[in-house]
């Protein structure tokens, strides 16, 4: 036995066995890791694999999804006290806050199926109003660079100075910024 807090061969007289004391030390002080396991085990993200890469990543899911729980429900006593599934509750709200990003991403896509337009739904993401669709696109403004009498416009703008760029004028950053 390695231990750095036990450094001689101590026997525990009073225990029936005779142990040593680094044993029933261990014995007495191992039911963290036990405990954490167990309950990683009732709300789990494994699957069955061959690819390590992907087990040791659904393991640090668990762990890290169980940690933000015992944090959380430490700060927050108050959450859903009167039920027994609040750890479940919480994971679910948590998976919910992970994908939102990326439902939020889909929903511009103009024929999603029927299924995935529910799933949006239930979590509370809702297509925008053709309002909030006008606002978020880019306008059509005349180039900043070109002549006037050209007419020119475009959605296009510099990144650095935020003035209108025709395509013919830019690469990323419009001419003059770019020099």
């Amino acid at each position: 036995m390695l231990s750095t807090m036990h450094h001689d061969k101590s026997i525990v007289e009073d225990h029936p066995k005779k142990k040593p004391e680094i044993i029933t030390f261990y014995n007495s002080t191992k039911g963290g890791v036990d405990g954490m396991d167990q309950k990683v085990r009732y709300y789990t993200s494994k699957r069955q694999s061959r690819r390590w890469p992907f087990v040791l990543w659904t393991n640090m899911m668990d762990v890290a999804a169980l940690n933000s729980y015992v944090v959380f429900s430490t700060q927050h006593p108050g959450y859903f006290p009167n039920r027994t599934d609040k750890r479940r509750l919480f994971l679910r709200e948590l998976a919910e806050e992970l994908v939102k990003p990326q439902m939020i991403m889909r929903l511009p896509i103009p024929n999603l199926p029927k299924s995935v337009q529910d799933a949006l739904k239930r979590c509370g993401v809702s297509k925008p109003t053709e309002e909030e669709v006008r606002a978020q696109e880019p306008k059509r403004r005349r180039c900043g660079f070109c002549p006037y009498d050209l007419h020119r416009k475009s959605t296009l703008t510099c990144s650095k100075c935020g003035k209108n760029v025709f395509k013919q004028r830019s690469k990323l950053v419009c001419n003059s910024c770019f020099s």
